[in-house]
Parts: structure tokens; sequence; C-alpha cells
């Protein structure tokens, strides 16, 4: 999307909004930044700058090995289904993705010039 440590400030509906590229060994992401700044709060409580700007992503409390243990594809998916919640991170390994959640959850998208 853009180079290591650039920044990108985007005006979506009455949000300004920073997307700045990371790395973490040999993982590159990309952080959301909501008026220029980051509250844990945004992530663990359901409000309207989570729902917009954060990465949903579906985990099971129950260990792999443990699914890998029941035989049955339809009740290792029922366990899956009943034991999992979603967490919401800043954080973006696909720029696609972002992409896409970006307009699919706000009306208007503009890049802001300095």
């Amino acid at each position: 999307m853009f180079e290591l440590g650039a920044m990108v400030k985007l005006k979506a509906d009455d949000f300004c909004i920073w997307l700045i590229n990371q790395r973490e060994g040999n993982k590159l992401y990309t952080v959301v930044y909501v008026d220029g700044r980051f509250k844990l709060e945004w992530a663990a409580t359901d409000c309207d700058i989570r729902r917009r700007f954060m990465c949903p992503s579906k985990r099971c409390i129950a260990p792999k090995k443990d699914l890998d243990k029941i035989r049955s594809k339809k009740r290792r998916q029922e366990i899956k289904d009943k034991y999992s919640y979603i967490a919401y991170s800043p954080f973006w390994l696909s720029c696609r993705r972002l992409k896409k959640h970006l307009v699919e959850n706000n009306d208007s998208i503009s890049i802001i010039e300095d």
C-alpha cells in the first residue's frame, strides 16, 4: 500500500483516520489511528469507532489440538460456533481487507492532503 513508516491521512465521514505501516519481525501490518490516537476502550466496548475501523477476528476458546481430536466435522463446527467470540484490533495484516472494511462501513472516504 505504501512504504514502511509512511502515514496516510483519510477523512472517513466525520473522522480523521491515520494509516501507518509498521513492522514487527517478519510481519508487516497497518495500524489505524482515529483522530491521531487509539484507545483500548474502543476495542473492548461496542462503539461506532470499533465497528468502522477496527479489525475483527473470530477466535475459539477451545484449543486446536482438542478440536482436532473430534472426528465429526459437524460436531467440530458446532463447538467452534458455540465457543467463539470476535476480538477487535487496530492492526490489519491485509490492506485488501482494510480497504473492504472501510468502504463497507463508511459513506464517504477521501485523502487528506498536507
